[in-house]
C-alpha cells in the first residue's frame, strides 16, 4: 500500500547527524520512502525548515553521514516523490498543537497524510484528536512497518 507521510524536520536531522539507532531508523526510513511508492508531503515552510536543516547538517558533516545528506537532499527535490500542500487548510478551534507544529499538522490534513516525528507532544496531540483532524502522528519506528519494502 502507498503512503503519504509528513516528515517532521527533525527526522531529517537525525538522518544527517546521528550516528546511532535513531539516526539510523530515521535513514532507513527515508531511504525506505525514497525506493517505495511512497511520498512525502510538506507545504513551503515545512519544506524550507527541513532544507535549511539539511544545510546545517552538511556543514557539520561527518564523513560516516555524508551518503544520508545526499539521498535526504535528492529526496527532496524530487517531484515524484513530493507532494506540495498550499497552506489554506485550517486547523479545528482548540487543538492543543504548539506554534512550531502548527504547520506540520496543517500539511497532513488535505492528504490525510500520516505524521512521522520523534516528538512525542505532538504524537499525544494529534493522536489525542485523531477522529476530529483525520489523521495520525506515530513514531519513525512505527513509520518503519508502514514503508515497508513490499
Amino acid at each position: 500500500m502507498k503512503h503519504n507521510f509528513v516528515v517532521d524536520e527533525n527526522i531529517f536531522t537525525f538522518a544527517a547527524e546521528t550516528d546511532d539507532a535513531q539516526g539510523r531508523t530515521c535513514a532507513n526510513l527515508l531511504k525506505r520512502i525514497g525506493r517505495n511508492c511512497h511520498r512525502i508531503v510538506a507545504n513551503s515552510e515545512l519544506w524550507r525548515k527541513v532544507l535549511r536543516k539539511m544545510k546545517d547538517a552538511e556543514r557539520k558533516q561527518h564523513y560516516a553521514l555524508q551518503q544520508e545528506v545526499a539521498f535526504s537532499a535528492q529526496l527532496l527535490m524530487n517531484s515524484e516523490k513530493m507532494i506540495w500542500e498550499l497552506d489554506e487548510a485550517q486547523l479545528p478551534e482548540g487543538l492543543p498543537i504548539k506554534d512550531d507544529d502548527f504547520r506540520i499538522v496543517l500539511s497532513a490534513l488535505p492528504r490525510r497524510a500520516v505524521i512521522v516525528t520523534t516528538d512525542e507532544a505532538l504524537r499525544v496531540a494529534v493522536n489525542g484528536y485523531q477522529e476530529a483532524l483525520g489523521i495520525r502522528a506515530i513514531t519513525p519506528e512505527e513509520a518503519m512497518e508502514l514503508a515497508q519494502d513490499r
